[in-house]
C-alpha cells in the first residue's frame, strides 16, 4: 500500500517540527560532544513516533507502506543535518535483516525498528571499497568461530547484535554474533562528520551461521544507496535554504547580497541541482518498489549524479558564504561534511561511473 499525498505532507511537518525542536547549529555541537556522539534519547523518539518503521511492510513491524514513503525521513534528516544512525539502522541493517529467512532475525527487525535492540551490519573491510562486494578476509574455523577484522562500523554500539559476513569452505556466508561476545576487540574513532565509528578485530569469537551472504550483502546496499541519495537530496536543500537567506540578508554597498546577478544565478544552478536529485531520488524508489530488473544500475546512476550534485551545491554555499562558511557555528559547514561521510560510505561520483562504464 502506498502511503497518500495527505498523510506524506502531514509527515512531512512533522519532520520539520522535530528538526526546528531538536535542531540547530548550537545543538548539533552540544550532540556531537555526546559519548555516542548523538543524543540516545532522540533516537528513540523517533522510533517511537514509528517512522523507523518507514519503508517496511507489516510483517516486519513496518507500515505497510513502500520504501518511497521513507524518503521524507531521510531528507528531513539531510536538510537539519539530523545525527540519528537512520543509515546504518533503517538502511544497512534492516535491508540486511530482510533479506535472512530466519525466525530470530524476523523477531530481531521488528525490535530494531521500535527501538528496543541495537544491530549493526559489519560487511566493509579495509580492501573490500566502497562496493563492498570482494570476498570478505574474515574467516571461519571449524567450530563456527571468527577470525579477522572489519572497519568502518558507523554508529556502532556495545550492546549491538552483529551481523558478519564472513568467509567459510562454502562460500561467503553472513553470521548472527550476540552482544558483547568475548574475543571482540574494538577501535573506535570520529569520522570526518563528527560521528562515532569503529573497527571490530574478531579473535575466535562464537556466531551463528544464518546461510549464504550474497541476498544479504545486495539487499544492504540497496537500501543504504537509495536511504543516502534521499538524504544527500534532503542536504542540499538545507544548503540552498541557508545560503538564500545569507544571501537575501547580507548586505554590500548598501544592497543584499542576491541583488547581484552572478550570485542569483549561481543560486539558482544550485536550487537546479537539487531538483534533480530529488526527482532521480523518486524515480528509482519507485523502480525498486516495482522491482526493476535494472535496479542496480539505476542505483549506480543516481550515486554518481547525486555525488556529484551534493558537492557542487555544498561547496557553492560554502563559497557564497565566505569564510563563515567553514565556521562550525554555520549549517552549510556541517552539510558539507556529511557529503563527504556519505561519500566514503557509498563511493564517490568517479566510483560510480566507473562501476557503469565496467558493466556496459
Amino acid at each position: 500500500m502506498t502511503m497518500d499525498t495527505e498523510t506524506r505532507e502531514l509527515l512531512e511537518r512533522e519532520f520539520e517540527r522535530h528538526s526546528a525542536a531538536h535542531y540547530g547549529t548550537a545543538r548539533l555541537r552540544d550532540y556531537a560532544a555526546l559519548p555516542a556522539g548523538r543524543d540516545p534519547a532522540l533516537w528513540q523518539t523517533l522510533c517511537d513516533h514509528g517512522w523507523t518503521a518507514l519503508g517496511l511492510d507489516e510483517r516486519h513491524g513496518g507500515l505497510g507502506a513502500t520504501v518511497r514513503d521513507a524518503l521524507p525521513l531521510f531528507a528531513a534528516a539531510g536538510r537539519a543535518a539530523w545525527r540519528e544512525p537512520l543509515l546504518e539502522r533503517c538502511g544497512s541493517a534492516a535491508g540486511a535483516l530482510l533479506a535472512i529467512d530466519d525466525p530470530e532475525c524476523e523477531v530481531l527487525l521488528g525490535d530494531l525498528v521500535a527501538g528496543r535492540a541495537e544491530v549493526c551490519f559489519a560487511h566493509r573491510e579495509a580492501a573490500s571499497g566502497f562496493a563492498g562486494d570482494s570476498v570478505p578476509t574474515l574467516a571461519v574455523d571449524a567450530r563456527g568461530r571468527l577470525s579477522g577484522q572489519k572497519c568502518c562500523i558507523v554508529d556502532y554500539a556495545p550492546d549491538a547484535t552483529l551481523l558478519v559476513t564472513a568467509r567459510s569452505a562454502a562460500g561467503t556466508s553472513v553470521h548472527l554474533v550476540a552482544p558483547g561476545a568475548p574475543g571482540l576487540a574494538t577501535h573506535a574513532y570520529r569520522t570526518v562528520d563528527g560521528r562515532r565509528a569503529c573497527d571490530l578485530v574478531f579473535g575466535a569469537v562464537a556466531a551463528r551461521a544464518l546461510g549464504p551472504a550474497g541476498a544479504v550483502i545486495e539487499g544492504a546496499q540497496r537500501r543504504t544507496q537509495l536511504f543516502a541519495a534521499a538524504e544527500i537530496a534532503g542536504v542540499m536543500r538545507g544548503a540552498v535554504e541557508t545560503t538564500r537567506e545569507h544571501l537575501t540578508t547580507r548586505k554590500q554597498f548598501g544592497r543584499p547580497l542576491a541583488a547581484q546577478q552572478v550570485l542569483a544565478h549561481r543560486l539558482v544552478d544550485m536550487h537546479m541541482a537539487a531538483l534533480e536529485t530529488t526527482a532521480l531520488v523518486a524515480a528509482t524508489a519507485n523502480a525498486c518498489d516495482a522491482g526493476a530488473g535494472d535496479l542496480d544500475r539505476r542505483l549506480l546512476s543516481l550515486r554518481a549524479q547525486s555525488a556529484e550534485a551534493s558537492r557542487f551545491v555544498t561547496q557553492q554555499a560554502i563559497q557564497l558564504h565566505g569564510g563563515l562558511g567553514i565556521c562550525s557555528e554555520i549549517l552549510v559547514g556541517h552539510l558539507y561534511r556529511r557529503v563527504l561521510a556519505i561519500d566514503s560510505l557509498c563511493g564517490t561520483a568517479d566510483w560510480a561511473l566507473s562501476r557503469l562504464a565496467a558493466a556496459s
